[in-house]
């Protein structure tokens, strides 16, 4: 068993922001993450073209993604963004997404309720308020819907679209020329980061020090750790270690993201559309278009537990008017997120209560927002605490 000065537990963009600021500070940091795939961020390479299967975008306001590019001096590597046109699918057709606004409430509510604050309030909520009820639930919660790839009526309103400012000297939005999973693999250059892969599946205590399990086997121990998995894996490592801080955790809901890259060979009516597609009352949730050396190929993003594979293939299929057989699937890819609502928002200051002062950190996507931002931000602040030790 090896010692180390502090641990982490998830590769994703969470862990490796943690391990980067930590190593800032000058400590050797070991991340364990138990496959790749940097968690919900993964580039899928396609004819020299990277294809990504989380987020798709980062903006010239994520200031920690950026001072991270500029740390490593990797700003070069900032490439222009998927361009990102949609229209709507549902009831067996196509159509334009703003036929599905209500103008006239537009205009009212927004007169009514454009003094109203998101604190507190769920997506539903506010923006029910600020377009009107209908237009929420026949526009709104879908294309919220595709963003969150969830069910947004519960999701917090103050964590989506935060404001935040723009750095000029950077496009408004871009992408990296790998795909973003190229920040995990710019991070994991720093000398002071290794990464192993190991399934990390107990915690326990030994004297000052967590011992960290791969089973039977025990990996290693450090002074300090970082939980940077999802909350249900969390909960499990801490479950004979703080029972009350896994009882916490327990309580965030996850969902599964089910991902199907797919091509047809039947590319005279792949042709007919030129743009990516939200699902309005569908069993998915978007399907983001890409276009490589002249070929068309969707990412299609699925409900959890919605149908099979076969099922979406004929779904899919439906959807574009050639047989299933001149569909076929590129690559396939699971991800958890977590299902926050409002209601968790207290949950997530009782738990920042429950590690203040210890020598556990708690990073993720259930914490303070599902963005790449969102996640960099909450590392880096866990670090920062790190520092005062």
């Amino acid at each position: 068993m090896i010692i180390h000065e502090i641990t982490v537990i998830g590769g994703g963009i969470s862990g490796l922001t943690f391990a980067h600021y930590t190593a800032l500070k000058g400590h050797q940091v070991k991340v364990f993450e138990k496959e790749k795939g940097g968690g919900s961020i993964h580039s899928y390479c396609l004819n020299k073209r990277h294809i990504d299967f989380g987020a798709h975008t980062l903006t010239n306001r994520y200031a920690v993604v950026l001072e991270i590019l500029e740390y490593y001096k990797a700003t070069d590597q900032i490439d222009k963004p998927l361009p990102l046109k949609f229209e709507g699918y549902g009831n067996n057709r196509f159509f334009n997404l703003l036929s599905r606004i209500y103008w006239m409430e537009v205009l009212r509510s927004i007169l009514i309720g454009y003094k109203t604050k998101k604190m507190g309030l769920s997506v539903s909520t506010y923006y029910s308020r600020i377009f009107g009820k209908k237009n929420y639930h026949h526009f709104f919660h879908y294309v919220f819907q595709a963003i969150l790839c969830q069910d947004p009526d519960h999701y917090p309103a103050e964590q989506l679209f935060r404001k935040r400012e723009r750095n000029r000297k950077y496009p408004n939005t871009f992408s990296l020329k790998k795909g973003l999973a190229q920040l995990l693999s710019i991070i994991q250059t720093n000398p002071s980061i290794s990464l192993e892969y190991k399934n990390i599946t107990r915690v326990t205590r030994d004297g000052d020090l967590y011992v960290l399990w791969s089973n039977a086997e025990k990996v290693a121990a450090s002074k300090f750790i970082c939980l940077a998995c999802d909350p249900k894996n969390a909960a499990l490592l801490l479950g004979e270690l703080q029972p009350s801080m896994a009882g916490l955790l327990q309580h965030f809901p996850v969902v599964q993201i089910q991902s199907l890259l797919i091509g047809s060979s039947n590319s005279l009516l792949f042709s007919k559309r030129n743009k990516s597609l939200i699902g309005f009352d569908m069993p998915f949730y978007s399907a983001i278009l890409y276009v490589t050396e002249g070929a068309k190929f969707w990412l299609f993003h699925f409900k959890e537990n919605t149908i099979s594979v076969a099922e979406k293939i004929r779904l899919i299929s439906g959807v574009f008017s050639v047989r299933e057989d001149e569909i076929y699937v590129v690559a396939a890819r699971q991800a958890l997120l977590p299902a926050v609502s409002a209601d968790h928002l207290e949950l997530q200051h009782k738990i920042d209560f429950e590690i203040a002062g210890s020598s556990i950190f708690v990073v993720g996507n259930y914490l303070n927002g599902l963005s790449v931002e969102d996640c960099c931000s909450r590392a880096k602040k866990e670090a920062e605490r790190l520092s005062s030790y």
